[in-house]
């Protein structure tokens, strides 16, 4: 039996972002025949991992300062025969990656083009991936571009959308939430008479600092739906007609399910996204809240307004479904495990 090994973590500084991906790929790899085993730094990441039932090794190293775990990875590699390891982590070195592949196959899942990765294997699902400039040694394999987005199955089964009347409209703010996005999105729809008849969806990470604060403000609003940590987002990207949503894998998430959305920034890491999307012209960027919450709030209103109508927002739709078909996470184990 092939077996994966996969180098992530999630916290309440970095959200949730690495580890989820990663477990859609794992999930794939399992129904493929292989075995999975990740590998953390502390146990806030284990939960989650154990959570799918999934095998994990937890070196109770520093998460942020992944050189000092390099002797703890040669040992773990050599101990377990590990020979497909796949590593999704901003704190990379090139130190750290050349380290690792000279005992191992090792895939990169890069968003940000830092320096040429020593990797034999290079993901970047985002817009932006294929027209990266990559110079990396050694000639490694490129899997760029939304069509690698590693996202769940469920986010790939067909479904027909309505859009006759706008009358759901979902809120994500990714698994932290450290500008309190959500809380502010919540307090202006609800106060606008214009979307009194709207049902809004607002889903939170597990890390969010806020869930208790909004789940008890909005407990008896009727309409304000608070969600935390849910398992089934698709069900609500389904169910709803336009979404508020931050720049990251929830963007081809929702590209996948083609529901019309507008995308906001609150990290440096999410703006080649936004941009990107919004040159395509697959969701507008109503801007980063770091630099002007009240201008993201005022272009949030005006998108949504102009969404109301079916045909802008089924010709958003058709854009969002021919960029993604949820098929990215079985292509890359297809590719990682071919070795």
């Amino acid at each position: 039996m092939k077996k994966l090994f996969i180098r992530a973590d999630a916290n309440e500084k970095i959200g949730t972002g690495h580890v989820m991906r990663c477990l859609a790929l794992a999930e794939c790899a399992r129904q493929m025949g292989a075995s999975v085993c990740f590998i953390t730094a502390d146990e806030q990441a284990q939960k989650i991992v154990a959570e799918r039932g999934l095998e994990s090794v937890c070196l109770e190293s520093a998460w942020e300062d992944l050189d000092r775990e390099i002797p703890a990875m040669r040992a773990l590699i050599q101990a377990q025969g590990i020979r497909r390891l796949v590593v999704d982590s901003y704190y990379v070195t090139e130190e750290y990656l050349s380290a690792l592949r000279e005992l191992t196959e090792v895939t990169y899942i890069d968003d940000l083009n830092r320096f040429p990765y020593p990797v034999d294997r290079l993901i970047n699902y985002n817009f932006y991936g294929p027209a990266t400039d990559y110079r990396c040694p050694g000639k490694p394999e490129y899997l760029l571009g939304p069509g690698y987005a590693p996202l769940r199955a469920e986010f790939a089964e067909p479904f027909e959308r309505s859009f006759e009347k706008l009358s759901g409209i979902l809120v994500t703010s990714g698994g932290t939430d450290p500008y309190k996005v959500a809380g502010s999105v919540l307090e202006r729809l609800t106060g606008d008479e214009r979307f009194a008849g709207c049902d809004i969806y607002c889903v939170l990470g597990r890390f969010h600092a806020q869930r208790e604060t909004l789940a008890e403000r909005y407990r008896d609003s009727g309409r304000v739906h608070i969600l935390v940590n849910i398992p089934d987002m698709e069900h609500y990207m389904r169910i709803c007609d336009v979404a508020v949503t931050a720049g990251g894998t929830t963007t081809y998430e929702i590209c996948a399910c083609g529901l019309p959305a507008l995308v906001y920034t609150m990290a440096d890491n999410q703006l080649e996204i936004a941009r990107s999307a919004d040159r395509l012209g697959i969701m507008p960027w109503i801007g980063d809240v770091r630099d002007d919450m009240p201008g993201c709030l005022d272009r949030m209103v005006s998108e949504l307004l102009r969404m109301e109508a079916p045909d802008c927002r089924r010709a958003i739709s058709e854009k969002m479904r021919a960029v993604s078909d949820g098929r990215g996470a079985r292509r890359l184990a297809e590719r990682i495990l071919s070795t």
